[in-house]
C-alpha cells in the first residue's frame, strides 16, 4: 500500500524533472538562436565585403566607368574650348569641339595628352571684321594640356605646341579680307631692286623718278579687297592690286603637276590699263618708261611664292598654306544663294591660344 505522502513526493519529483527538461530545452533553443543570430551577420558581412570589393574594382577598372569619367573630362575640355572661341569671335553661327581623351592619362598625368581634337564652325568673324570665313574645320592629333590650369583656373594652357590641319571655306569677301589683313602686310610680294624701265626710254627718265623706283617706293604689291571672283568652271580665283603705280590682274590657279610638290598655287599676273585711259591714247609717261613684260613675269613668280610660302601668325597660332580647290555648293552656308567658294587646306601649329580681347 502506497501512502499518500509517497505519491505526493513522486509527483513532485516528476514535475521537477519535467520543469528541468523544459528549462534545458529552452536554454538550448536560446543558445541555438543566439548562435544563428551571431552566424548570420558574419555571412552577410562576408557577402557585403565581397560585394564592396567587386564594386570598387568595377568602379576603378571597368571600361564602362572609364568611359563615364572620360566623357565628363572630355566634355569639360570641349566646353572650355567653345567658351574661349566665343570670347575671341565677334560673329559666328556655330561652334563645336570634339575631344578624344585617354582616361588613364587624364587621371594620372598633370599634363595629359589628349587627341585628336576637332573644331568646327560656320560664319566666323573677328572682332574688327578683318578676318572672316564661311566655314572651318580644324583638327590637331595631339594636345598636351596643363591639368592644374584647367581645373583651378578653367583655362586651357598648352605645355607644348600642337600641330594639325584645317580646311577653311572662303567666299570673295572673305578672301579679300584675308589678302588685305594687316598681319600679312609684311609678307606682301615686293619686286626686287632691279630696274624695270624700257631700254629706249631709260635715258629720258629723270634722276628723281629713277631714285624713287630704285629706293623701293611703289615696288610692294598692294592687294585690293574688292572685285574678287571665284570661278568654278575655270578653277580660277581672280583678284587685283597695284604696283609701280599701275593696276594688275592676278589669276590664281592650282597646279596638278606631280613635279610641283608642295607648290600647289600658280599665279599669273597681267597688266591692266587704267580705267580712265583710252586704248587709243598715248601711254602715260610712267607707263612709257616701265618694262611691263618684265614686271609681269617677276610679279607672277613672287606672287606664286607668296601663296605657297605664306605663314599667317595670330598671337601664337600659325597657319601655313598647303593646297586649295574651288567648290560649288548646292546650298550656301547661310541658307542663301549658293556661290562658288575657295577651300584652302592649311597647316596649323598652335604654340598658345590667342589672348582674349585680341583685336584682329
Amino acid at each position: 500500500v502506497v501512502s499518500p505522502q509517497f505519491q505526493a513526493a513522486k509527483s513532485h519529483e516528476r514535475t521537477k524533472r519535467i520543469h528541468l527538461s523544459t528549462t534545458s530545452q529552452s536554454r538550448n533553443s536560446k543558445v541555438l538562436q543566439k548562435n544563428i543570430f551571431l552566424e548570420a551577420p558574419r555571412s552577410q558581412i562576408a557577402a557585403t565585403t565581397q560585394q564592396i570589393s567587386t564594386s570598387t574594382s568595377t568602379s576603378l577598372y571597368s571600361t564602362k566607368s572609364n568611359e563615364s569619367k572620360q566623357g565628363i573630362t572630355s566634355t569639360l575640355i570641349s566646353q572650355l574650348a567653345i567658351v574661349a572661341l566665343k570670347l575671341r569671335l565677334a560673329t559666328q553661327s556655330g561652334i563645336s569641339c570634339q575631344v578624344n581623351a585617354s582616361s588613364r592619362s587624364l587621371l594620372l598625368s598633370s599634363t595629359p595628352s589628349i587627341g585628336p581634337v576637332t573644331v568646327r564652325g560656320k560664319n566666323w568673324g573677328s572682332p574688327l571684321g578683318l578676318l572672316t570665313c564661311r566655314a572651318i574645320e580644324a583638327k590637331v592629333e595631339t594636345c598636351k594640356l596643363d591639368m592644374n590650369s584647367m581645373v583651378k583656373r578653367r583655362k586651357l594652357v598648352l605645355t607644348q605646341p600642337a600641330e594639325g590641319k584645317a580646311m577653311v571655306a572662303l567666299d570673295g569677301v572673305d578672301f579679300g579680307n584675308f589678302l588685305t589683313h594687316p598681319l600679312l602686310l609684311g609678307q606682301s610680294p615686293t619686286l626686287s631692286s632691279g630696274h624695270y624701265y624700257n631700254t629706249n626710254s631709260h635715258e629720258n627718265n629723270t634722276d628723281e623718278a629713277e631714285n624713287d623706283h630704285v629706293n623701293g617706293s611703289g615696288k610692294q604689291f598692294e592687294f585690293q579687297k574688292e572685285g574678287i571672283k571665284i570661278e568654278h568652271e575655270t578653277g580660277t580665283v581672280i583678284f587685283y592690286g597695284t604696283c609701280m603705280g599701275e593696276n594688275w590682274r592676278c589669276n590664281l590657279t592650282r597646279s596638278n603637276s606631280p613635279q610641283g610638290g608642295n607648290k600647289k598655287a600658280i599665279v599669273t599676273v597681267s597688266h591692266m590699263m587704267n580705267e580712265n585711259s583710252d586704248s587709243n591714247e598715248e601711254p602715260t609717261s610712267t607707263l612709257e618708261l616701265l618694262d611691263i613684260d618684265a614686271i609681269s613675269m617677276e610679279l607672277s613668280m613672287i606672287m606664286s611664292q607668296f601663296f605657297n610660302n605664306i605663314v599667317f601668325e595670330l598671337d601664337g597660332t600659325f597657319l601655313t598654306f598647303q593646297d586649295f580647290k574651288i567648290h560649288n555648293k548646292r546650298k550656301s552656308y547661310d541658307g542663301g544663294t549658293a556661290l562658288p567658294t575657295l577651300l584652302m587646306a592649311l597647316g596649323i601649329t598652335v604654340k598658345k591660344f590667342p589672348s582674349p580681347g585680341l583685336e584682329f
